[in-house]
């Protein structure tokens, strides 16, 4: 009987830890796809801006400084979002290295 509860004791400890790393890795390629998201759209924008230019010289018109400056305003914001998430997803990557390194000090105990 002490031999069950010693293996149910241990599958309960470690089936902890496996899902909280499951949870882990699930919220950084959840990081990981918005990351691309935000870049995908920067890139997106920078297109928009460049189309604009090209079609405002092709009919030699006047560039418009204040759509040029509204494009850029909304690159600046994505790029904030963008940075924003890759600080968690830092973070998270950290968390992720100590919580190994606490499984690993567990394991030798």
């Amino acid at each position: 009987m002490g031999f069950l509860k010693e293996i149910n004791r241990v599958m309960i400890k470690y089936g902890g830890m496996a899902l909280t790393k499951t949870d882990i890795f699930v919220q950084m390629i959840k990081l990981k796809i918005e990351i691309k998201k935000k870049t995908m759209e920067i890139d997106k924008i920078k297109l928009e801006a460049g189309d604009y230019a090209i079609s405002r010289y092709e009919k030699e018109e006047a560039i418009e400084e204040k759509i040029i400056k509204t494009m850029v305003d909304r690159i600046n914001i994505v790029r904030q979002e963008l940075e924003e998430f890759q600080i968690r997803l830092e973070a998270i990557k950290q968390q992720m290295h100590e919580n190994g390194s606490d499984l690993n000090k567990r394991e030798q105990a």
